[in-house]
């Protein structure tokens, strides 16, 4: 049985949200998501609705791929609606043959688009059109907390209505640039889409969605205190017995201690979470112990058959390698193991930076803590958006590998960090008390190697 009673809640936030948008009273509204919220079932429903009512709207994300999952999930919602997805010039911005096999029309000029009820671009390319668009009726931004102050400035003279949507535990913007100058400032480059409307607007309602569709109840306790707050409080949409992971296949060696992997795996089929500890070192990036750690983990979740059953699939089912993702924080991670599953026979594993990890989702995701092996934090590994990724892609279990001398990171006195008057929350610190209080809640999940 689902949680009917956040499900009803839901919708109702959802009715609100619609309310506000189409009303035109309120100039914006602010909806603030847990990860798996159902975010862009919201974004297209509001969309949808504006077109329907006679509201010329325009829906805009940061990235290509951003972009083209929106025109697949608006157009298959509202197959209907008189849709235009407006695209760059470049190779990398050519839409996917499905992308351009459900759209009304897709072109690359302002003029061919500027009539279309809907109207669907990034952040960028709207930016670029702005004068060649008029004014529409309705903007809709999603991942608006992902989208930095620069490009929502650059989109926001598209309407005078807006809808602003986003996951705020995720990666924030960045720049390589020093823009320290402006830290505290209203107009801070790097303050998100949302940051930059409340803090120059503090009176637009900000509406929470108050569940995750993508996350276990085993997964809520875990990330919500951790990544979200008090400000942000959701619950799972499924109740504990919705989802069960199992082995078909026993043990390597049916006496004794398990292998790390095996432990591991069986501990994360019961309990949504484990976290295996190697022994106490710090190391290069590329730490050649995790690489086989995880590449042995991920074989042997298939070769003990794992299966699943859910509220989409009540049936048990074998775990595709599809369905399986390892997250890393560097390129270089990515590489060495990208070698090794290939070389173990798992291509169809999906392995990835946070970054590009964003958004997606899987049945079972092994993580490679940002922490792994360090001698010291810097903002980039501590970066509290990183690992709220790595830890909110799954939808029955998460097996976090690292260090044990990870844990003494962050056990002590935090960092000092530089103070900017008026700034926001710090990142840096923000990510040494994230990091801790996952800590905290793993240590019943550890798996000592």
């Amino acid at each position: 049985m689902p949680n009917d009673e956040l499900l009803v809640e839901a919708s109702r936030v959802l009715d609100h949200i619609i309310e506000l948008f189409l009303d035109g009273d309120t100039r914006a509204v602010v909806g603030q998501a847990g990860a798996g919220a159902g975010k862009t079932g919201v974004v297209t429903a509001a969309g949808g609705a504006a077109a329907d009512a006679g509201l010329q709207t325009g829906i805009t994300a940061p990235t290509n791929e951003q972009v083209w999952d929106l025109v697949r999930r608006f157009t298959s919602d509202f197959p209907n609606a008189d849709v235009a997805l407006l695209h760059a010039t470049s190779a990398a911005a050519q839409p996917p043959d499905d992308v351009l096999s459900t759209v009304g029309i897709a072109t690359t000029t302002a003029a061919d688009a500027r009539n279309h009820q809907v109207i669907i671009a990034t952040n960028d390319k709207f930016a670029y059109s702005r004068d060649d668009l008029g004014t529409l009726d309705r903007l809709v931004l999603d991942e608006a907390y992902q989208s930095d102050s620069i490009r929502y400035q650059c989109v926001a003279g598209l309407a005078n209505v807006h809808l602003l949507l986003g996951d705020a535990g995720q990666l924030k913007p960045w720049s390589p640039e020093d823009l320290t100058r402006w830290r505290g400032l209203p107009v801070d480059p790097l303050l998100t889409a949302v940051g930059v409307l409340l803090t120059n607007h503090p009176d637009v309602e900000v509406v929470t969605l108050p569940l995750t569709r993508r996350l276990p109840p085993s997964a809520v306790p875990v990330v919500q205190p951790a990544f979200y707050g008090p400000e942000l409080v959701f619950g799972a949409a499924t109740l504990p017995d919705e989802r069960e992971m199992t082995l078909d296949v026993a043990r390597l060696g049916h006496r004794g201690r398990p292998s790390v992997a095996d432990a591991a795996i069986e501990h994360a089929a019961d309990h949504g979470w484990a976290h295996v500890l190697l022994r106490p070192s710090q190391t290069l990036s590329t730490d050649g112990e995790i690489v086989e750690t995880i590449t042995t983990i991920v074989q042997r979740l298939m070769e003990r058959g794992a299966r699943l059953r859910d509220e989409r699939v009540p049936q048990r089912r074998g775990l595709a390698a599809d369905r399986v993702a390892v997250a890393v924080s560097h390129r270089d991670q990515r590489s060495a193991l990208r070698v090794e599953l290939d070389r173990a026979g798992l291509a169809g594993v999906h392995v990835d930076t946070a970054n590009k990890l964003q958004g997606l989702e899987f049945d079972v995701v092994v993580a490679w803590h940002p922490l792994a092996g360090l001698v010291d934090v810097d903002d980039f590994h501590l970066d509290p958006g990183r690992a709220c990724v790595m830890l909110t892609r799954h939808r029955h279990a998460c097996i976090v590998v690292g260090r044990a001398s990870d844990l003494d990171i962050v056990r002590f006195q935090p960092p000092t960090t530089p103070a900017y008057l008026g700034s926001h929350p710090d990142p840096i610190l923000d990510g040494w008390q994230a990091h801790r209080a996952v800590f905290e809640e793993l240590a019943v999940h550890a798996i000592e190697a």
